[in-house]
């Protein structure tokens, strides 16, 4: 048998200095809601899809706040409000902070769409669900609309129409060669 020499290296070393510290957040802050966005955007979007709904459905329609909802009419009305799409799928703020505590392993997704998502309509006092004719995957979260339907049971909506705030573009004026060519200001919405 042949005497095999052992060898010993020794792994050079090297200065390291940790410059990262700068990045790294001292605190999480989850204070930081859009709560109050998205009452001031309701608000202001509700007078252009006021006038919206008088032209699609008439000037006899009801339009209810979702306080005045009752389980037991089952006369159609307008409800106005932002949409909010409940998505299993999506990420969870709370899945992540789970993650990071090592609590519970969090499966990994490509796409957040499903079948068991749902359309939620709320306005500044309170929740509703949304179902019959709209279709959810076409819709997102934030769109503040008009929803023509009917109240059921179970404290659930059933969905006859969708009304959205459109654009309104005004017409094209023509410019004399003398006047003022800059654009004051555009009007995107009623």
């Amino acid at each position: 048998m042949k005497n095999i020499e052992c060898k010993s290296y020794t792994r050079p070393t090297a200065d390291y200095k940790n410059l990262s510290q700068c990045f790294r957040l001292a605190s999480k802050d989850y204070s930081k809601q859009f709560a109050h966005i998205y009452a001031v955007r309701l608000n202001k979007m509700r007078e252009c899809l006021l006038a919206r709904v008088s032209q699609k459905w008439g000037k006899s329609v009801s339009v209810l706040k979702l306080s005045d909802l009752n389980e037991t009419d089952t006369e159609e009305c307008v409800i106005i409000g932002t949409l909010f799409k409940h998505q299993q799928l999506k990420p969870n703020i709370l899945k992540e902070i789970s993650e990071e505590l090592k609590l519970v392993p969090q499966p990994q997704h490509t796409h957040f769409v499903s079948d068991s998502d749902e359309l939620i309509l709320e306005d500044e006092l309170q929740r509703i669900p949304l179902h019959g004719n709209i279709d959810i995957h076409n819709q997102v979260t934030g769109v503040v609309v008009a929803i023509k339907g009917t109240p059921v049971g179970n404290g659930k909506f059933k969905v006859s129409d969708v009304c959205y705030a459109t654009p309104v573009f005004k017409p094209r004026t023509t410019l004399s060669n003398n006047e003022n060519k800059y654009v004051n200001h555009v009007d995107a919405f009623c």
